[in-house]
Order: structure tokens, then C-alpha cells, then sequence
């Protein structure tokens, strides 16, 4: 074989390999996009979920203490330990020619949070941790605000978009985004995901 082949056969084996690597990066920089909004929307899903739970608990912690909880030992304990009252009115009390009776139920708090998440279970101890965040916690606050001079509960729980995405490239990932339940400043318990 004369040098002139040779050259040729390794110019071409170079281009070659230089062709797909150049093929495979194309290709990585198409689908990494994809697969990363992929994730993020499956994580969203599951943080939704949660942030669902928690605001089921904390209605429930409202019907009990008449406010709402500013911790996560106190709701995650009042939802597995205390008892919800509930009064049953047996007749019309507004008819006088009817007699009217009370019936006084007492209900686990966790009885009435499993039946209120239907499909959604999710342990109670499980609440106060973001998915996919490597056990942090949902920031959470409460307290009350003034409407109309009446004094209304209120809570925020904020998970930030960077805690559980925070394994995706930057390019990915809003920093200045969270997910949030409720409001400390309107009477409102919705997610700002609706």
C-alpha cells in the first residue's frame, strides 16, 4: 500500500469517528432538554400530591385548635394523636312541634384525614418532607390576618423549585420559582399550581 492510500484510509477512519462522536452530542443536547422536563414534571406531581396532604392535615389541625400549625411536630402529632368533635343534629331545630337531639361523635384525626385524601394516602409523618429533596423540609408559617375586622387563620407552605430539582442542570430550573400552598396575607388555602 502506497503512502497516499494509507493517508487516505486515516483521514477517513478520523472523520468517522469524529462524525459520531459529533452525532452522539447532537443527539445529547437534542434529548437532554426532553428528559429533563420529564423529571421535572413527575417531580412537580408528586410535590403537588404532598403540598394536597398537608393542606387536608392543616384543615383538619383548624377544626381542633381553631388555627392553624406553625410547626410540623404539632400538625404531624395532632393528626396522628388527636380526636375531631363532631355534633350530629337529630331533627329540625328549627321546627318547634319536632323534638331535636345532639349526638356527640369523637373522631380519630387520622380517621378523618385518610378518609379526606381518598386515593392520595400519604403517611402523616411523611408531611413535612419535600419529595426528591433529600429529606428537607417545606418551609412553613401561620398565623392570622385581618378581614373585614374578623381575625382569619392563615398558612403558607413553600417549596422552591431548586430543592427538588436541584439534581437537573441549572439551565433547567427556575431559581426564583416554588411551589405554594396558601397565603399569609389573603384567606386562601390553594396552591399557586391551579
Amino acid at each position: 500500500m502506497d503512502k497516499k492510500k494509507l493517508a487516505l484510509r486515516i483521514v477517513n477512519i478520523v472523520l468517522t469517528v469524529l462524525a459520531i462522536y459529533l452525532a452522539y452530542a447532537l443527539g445529547k443536547t437534542l434529548i437532554e432538554p426532553v428528559r429533563a422536563q420529564k423529571i421535572a414534571k413527575q417531580r412537580y406531581k408528586e410535590v403537588i400530591r404532598r403540598l394536597e396532604a398537608v393542606r387536608e392535615a392543616q384543615m383538619i389541625y383548624r377544626e381542633i385548635h381553631g388555627k392553624f400549625a406553625e410547626d410540623w411536630d404539632s400538625l404531624v402529632h395532632t393528626i396522628k394523636y388527636d380526636t375531631l368533635i363532631e355534633v350530629k343534629v337529630i331533627g329540625n331545630p328549627d321546627d318547634t312541634t319536632q323534638e331535636v337531639t345532639y349526638d356527640t361523635l369523637y373522631i380519630p384525626a387520622i380517621e378523618a384525614y385518610y378518609e379526606r385524601l381518598g386515593d392520595n394516602k400519604m403517611e402523616p409523618d411523611s408531611l413535612p418532607f419535600i419529595p426528591f429533596s433529600g429529606g428537607k423540609k417545606f418551609q412553613l408559617a401561620a398565623g392570622f390576618i385581618e378581614k373585614g375586622r374578623v381575625r382569619v387563620p392563615v398558612f403558607q407552605v413553600v417549596a422552591p423549585d431548586t430543592v427538588f430539582l436541584a439534581d437537573l442542570p441549572r439551565d433547567y430550573i427556575d431559581e426564583e420559582h416554588a411551589l405554594i400552598l396558601g397565603s399569609l396575607t389573603e384567606a386562601t388555602y390553594t396552591g399557586n399550581w391551579r
